[in-house]
């Protein structure tokens, strides 16, 4: 098993597989913060929530750091495998099918992981603004809604975080459309079907992440 999960299809696997339990925190954390819409008791709630889970929050949080470090490590090392390959590139690239997501996946994968590293000490921990600490409810809970508001008034803060999604669905585009062929999922009566599945993924998860910067510096949202 250890020598197969080290193996070249091994790591596709293990990239697959990581990459589909991401996006579907990715899907998950998105339909969370877009409740920024409602009252801003609902999103305020919808945080408490989470943070009432205590120990298992952080437990969860923890697996899905391992998740995202066994990705970044095996795609790096998947990366550094293929140009090993091949040291001397070839005089005319053969990119003519290649899309630019595809061929962009180690910048876009890297870029992520920087602004992944940003928003953790950004929202999470409070590090680069530690003003949010001090933001709470009447009812002395975190008040997520100003934090967002407040967070994305700022436009350098905006910039940065539209920039990620535009990494981020440069990266969904290619990569939840290659998990079917790396799974052996793929089929000639649906693969019209799976080719599209990449795109639109990465076409929803761009608009409604992108929507909230946008609403919060046009304000409206306030």
């Amino acid at each position: 098993m250890f020598a197969f999960l080290t193996s070249s299809i091994g790591k596709k696997y293990i990239m697959a597989v990581t990459g589909i339990l991401l996006v579907l925190f990715t899907l998950g954390h998105m339909v969370g913060n877009l409740q920024i819409y409602l009252k801003p008791e609902a999103i305020n709630k919808y945080a408490h929530t989470l943070q009432s889970l205590g120990g298992l929050l952080w437990l969860i949080r923890g697996g899905l750091l391992f998740l995202f470090v066994v990705h970044v490590i095996t795609g790096i090392t998947l990366y550094l495998g293929n140009q090993g390959a091949r040291p001397i590139d070839y005089v005319k690239p053969a990119t003519i099918k290649a899309t630019l997501p595809s061929r962009t996946m180690i910048i876009t994968g890297l870029s992520l992981f920087a602004f992944i590293v940003y928003h953790i000490m950004h929202f999470t921990l409070h590090l680069t603004d530690p003003s949010f600490s001090f933001l709470a409810t009447p009812e002395g809970h975190m008040d997520v809604h100003r934090m967002l508001v407040t967070g994305f008034g700022n436009m350098l803060a905006s910039a940065v975080y539209i920039a990620a999604m535009i990494a981020l669905g440069m990266h969904l585009y290619h990569g939840a459309t290659s998990w079917f062929q790396t799974l052996g999922i793929n089929n000639v009566k649906y693969n019209c079907t799976i080719k599209i599945i990449g795109p639109v993924i990465a076409v929803i998860v761009f608009l409604f992440n992108t929507s909230i910067p946008v609403s919060v510096l046009t304000k409206f949202i306030k």
